[in-house]
């Protein structure tokens, strides 16, 4: 009676391992338009912004996942391919990596003073390596809330100039006095020329921290500041995210600073 136990008990894991598929088993939903959350960003038009060029526009996350000494990941990916883009909420170890991706569309309008970036949100595609340890892969739930707030977080590099009356050195000091250095980026400061190598600073917004990189060089009278800066829009009341409120806020801290 025993074998005849273990007999079956054998069979019903082979007959289980044999039930598994080998290749990955995507799950796609289409999404009802009339449930898709739209996201509007407004970028300015401005050559000053890296990431536009004519009416297109490229949206940038930088690394959104994170990873341990056992190699686990876990996080959001994000690619944007110019008229679509994927959001992805990952999950997984090694080469086993299971995701929940989003297929977004992607529109770009031209207004007079912006360019409107729309974001939709089309599928979810489900993909996760099926084996044994099939929940160690699993990102789980990815909603539509969640998705949103990481499309709502791009990042843009902006690069403008600031002609003054000052000297490069009181230029410079300026910053020193009033922004505070970033040591980990600043490296040795070299005077070639009159020029002051790149310095990085710290300065303090109403509601955020901006790192800027300055390079100042003397110009007629006086001296030019190059100014640049990774930044990040805001979202107003009624939901649309837009970037001019940072940039006005930056290039008056900067202002205020050099002619101080």
């Amino acid at each position: 009676m025993k074998f005849k136990i273990l007999a079956v008990s054998v069979f019903s894991i082979l007959a289980g391992c044999q039930a598994i598929p080998k290749d990955d088993v995507p799950n796609t939903i289409i999404i009802n338009p009339q449930n898709a959350q739209t996201i509007e960003l407004l970028v300015p038009k401005s050559s000053e912004i890296k990431q536009i060029n004519g009416t297109s526009v490229n949206l940038t996350y930088g690394s959104l996942t994170s990873r341990n000494k056992y190699n686990e990941v876990w996080g959001h990916e994000v690619a944007d391919s110019g008229q679509s883009m994927t959001v992805a909420k990952i999950k997984g170890a090694n080469r086993k990596i299971g995701k929940v991706i989003y297929s977004i569309n992607k529109e770009v309008l031209e207004e007079q003073d912006n360019l409107k970036v729309e974001l939709t949100p089309l599928r979810i595609d489900r993909k996760i390596p099926f084996d044994l340890m099939q929940w160690s892969y699993d990102p789980g739930e990815f909603s539509q809330t969640e998705m949103a707030k990481v499309l709502k977080n791009p990042s843009f590099k902006i690069t403008f100039e600031v002609n003054n009356d000052f000297s490069v050195d009181s230029t410079v000091s300026n910053f020193k006095r009033l922004g505070q250095p970033v040591q980990q980026y600043n490296p040795p400061v070299k005077e070639v020329g009159g020029n002051i190598s790149k310095q990085y600073f710290q300065l303090q917004g109403q509601k955020v921290n901006y790192i800027v990189g300055i390079e100042v060089f003397p110009y007629r009278d006086g001296s030019k500041a190059v100014i640049d800066s990774w930044i990040n829009p805001i979202e107003l009341d009624n939901g649309v995210i837009t970037l001019k409120p940072v940039i006005d806020e930056l290039k008056t801290i900067v202002n205020n600073i050099i002619s101080n």
